[in-house]
């Protein structure tokens, strides 16, 4: 999102952009309060079709992230046995990555989970070796190239999510949102109804 965000300040440079990180939940209740004029989510996110439209924007892999200083770390690939001994850091079981991964992995039981409910702190506790976790690889590029961490792709599941643009079909985009898009369709080559 961020390059986005610095073309469209780039072309913009008068208009204010305002982003909201959080939770899923919390994002979709600040939609439907019109606090926020749209959002992105991940596919397994409900929404109500009937009042919102919801657009793919991007396919998202997520793939293991170990420490580099983990023994998993030399590998390119691995399986979710090889991560059952591990201790798994993820987020609460109410969060919808939760539910995502746990629809993924039916029957594996870890030696310990690590609850972490940030994201970035989930990642600092990778790099610290306190334990494996499955996310974004797009989150963790960042990590990757500095060599803190490792991404390896998970062979035995198909660890894809779709993310989608999501606003409201009754309310109009502002003209700052529909350039928000525009910029979005040149940078990203997806093509936004209007």
């Amino acid at each position: 999102m961020p390059k986005f965000i610095k073309a469209f300040q780039d072309k913009y440079p008068k208009i204010n952009v305002n982003m909201t990180v959080g939770s899923s939940k919390d994002l979709f209740k600040k939609l439907e309060k019109n606090e926020i004029e749209f959002v992105f989510l991940s596919h397994y996110v409900k929404i109500d079709t009937n009042k919102y439209i919801s657009k793919p924007f991007f396919t998202d892999e997520m793939v293991l992230v170990v420490s580099t200083k983990n023994k998993l770390a030399e590998k390119s690939t691995c399986s979710i046995s090889d991560i059952k001994d591990q201790v798994f850091i993820t987020k609460s079981q109410t969060s919808s990555l939760y539910k995502f991964l746990e629809s993924c992995v039916v029957d594996v039981k870890f030696k310990k989970e690590l609850i972490i409910d940030n994201q970035e702190a989930i990642k600092k506790a990778v790099v610290e070796n306190a334990g494996v976790s499955i996310m974004s690889k797009k989150s963790a590029q960042l990590e990757e190239e500095a060599g803190l961490i490792k991404c390896i792709k998970i062979v035995d599941c198909d660890f894809k999510r779709q993310i989608n643009l999501v606003y409201n079909k009754n309310l109009q985009i502002t003209p700052a949102g529909q350039a928000f898009f525009d910029i979005l369709d040149i940078n990203n080559k997806f093509e936004f109804g209007k």
